[in-house]
């Protein structure tokens, strides 16, 4: 049941498959409204009291005119009894959840669904719009609650084709493959519009930790436990170099933005500079104190950010080797370092269970992200250093904004999450993790747009 929004009409919603307006101050009944073919589970009333929404196990949504009785439009898309409605504050948008697995976003005005979202694993029950219309929440009979922002961002959640963990991933330069890398010592190669698997690329004798294409998209190189860095033509799957100079566990790399160089970490804290081209070493960069996890080159290569276990970040000059400083702050082991392709920000993930967003130029800490509630796994800027995405073992993937560090979105998954991947147009993320990959199409724009 629902009062109107100035509390002199109560609605009530029956399994008669019928819909009652009352006047609560005398109870008298004002009118009935006819014309779901089953149960009616739910009933709203649009703030601006200009419509009534209900909701029925017939699958359908009807939006009625609550002063006349008269039923202005009958939405339909939904597969199976819809459970909830509810309009956003500004009565903009109207929400629909279902037994389909899906909740639907409307325009009540002209009854066109402006958008599906999917990723619950069950029949979703409810359904609700923060105060502000910032948020949608829904709630489902996966025991899961997932929050969306409606005027941001379109949230798809659908795995894709490999089985078992997924430990680092990366997206050629052009988009036409997903390189990933699991613990069966193999590096997987798809479509990912298709989800079809290309090639598997073996070789290595342990599990891969990290894979990452060369920017001219000449190369893919992966890492390994095996102590190597094999590097790879992606187009045959043919391996062209194997890189041995390494004495313990390989687990990070990074290309150089002009491909000539490529970096790679190691458990024992070195970081090591190659030519990819010959297969070469240029040089070791030592200073770290304990495993260096992560690395990343600025956008125009002038500098290498190393991040490690012993709480540090490290900002070197790749050319000479020298390191010419170190970021402190965070309380744990650092685990992920990306810059911002524009070269703004340089972002950090930690132990600790924060990001933290530096000034690369100056060093200076310029806030600290506070919201997962677990290890951080990963960061990764989109393509047009708008949005940060972030896993973590905790099961989300959230999506902020680095420019005010607040989040946009958050996804809750059942998976331990260990990294994630924007595609090189923006417009979609990949998060690996135990149970596999899983992808979202981010479209910018409101559900109106």
């Amino acid at each position: 049941m629902a009062f109107s929004p100035d509390s002199t009409r109560l609605v009530t919603a029956s399994n008669d498959r019928t819909v009652r307006i009352w006047d609560p101050a005398t109870g008298r009944e004002l009118r009935t409204l006819t014309g779901h073919t089953n149960g009616v589970n739910a009933v709203a009333f649009s703030p601006n009291s200009t419509w009534l929404a209900t909701a029925a196990f017939d699958w359908t949504v009807r939006i009625w005119d609550p002063t006349t009785g008269r039923e202005l439009r009958t939405l339909t898309g939904h597969t199976n009894g819809v459970n909830a409605v509810a309009f956003s504050p500004n009565s903009t948008w109207l929400a629909t959840a279902a037994f389909d697995w899906t909740v639907r976003i409307w325009d009540p005005t002209t009854g066109r669904e402006l958008r599906t979202l999917t990723g619950h694993t069950n029949g979703v029950n409810a359904v609700a719009f923060s105060p502000n219309s910032t948020w949608l929440a829904t709630a489902s009979n996966d025991g899961t609650v997932r929050i969306w922002d409606p005027t941001i961002l379109e949230v798809l959640q659908t795995p894709r084709a490999r089985t078992g963990p997924a430990h680092s991933m990366a997206f050629s330069p052009d988009g036409t493959w997903l390189a990933t890398a699991s613990f069966d010592q193999t590096v997987r190669m798809c479509d990912p519009a298709t989800g079809r698997e290309l090639r598997t690329l073996t070789g290595h004798t342990d599990g891969v930790n990290s894979v990452a294409f060369s920017p001219d998209g000449t190369w893919l190189a992966t890492t390994s436990n095996d102590r190597t860095v094999r590097i790879w033509d992606p187009t045959t799957g043919r391996e062209l170099h194997t890189l041995t100079s390494n004495t313990d566990t390989v687990n990070a790399l990074a290309f150089s933005p002009d491909s000539t160089r490529l970096a790679t970490a190691a458990f024992n804290g070195t970081v090591r500079i190659w030519d990819p081209a010959t297969g070469r070493e240029l040089r070791t960069l030592t200073g770290h104190t304990d495993m260096v996890n992560s690395l990343a080159f600025s956008p125009d290569g002038a500098w290498l950010a190393t991040a490690s276990f012993d709480r540090t970040v490290r900002i070197w000059d790749p050319t000479t080797g020298t390191a010419s400083r170190t970021l402190t702050g965070h309380t744990d082991g650092v685990n992920s370092v990306a810059f911002s392709p524009d070269g703004t920000w340089l972002a950090t993930a930690s132990f600790d269970r924060t990001v933290r967003i530096w000034d690369p130029a100056t060093s200076r800490e310029l806030r600290t992200l506070i919201s997962h509630t677990n290890v951080m796994n990963s960061v990764a800027f989109s393509p047009d250093s708008a949005w940060l995405a972030t896993t973590s073992y905790d099961g989300t993937v959230q999506v902020w904004s680095p420019d005010t560090g607040l989040v946009l979105t958050m996804i809750r998954t059942d998976s331990h999450l260990f990294c994630c991947s924007w595609t090189p147009d923006g417009r979609a993320l990949l998060v690996g993790g135990v149970e596999g990959l899983f992808g979202y199409n981010l479209y910018p724009g409101s559900p109106a747009g």
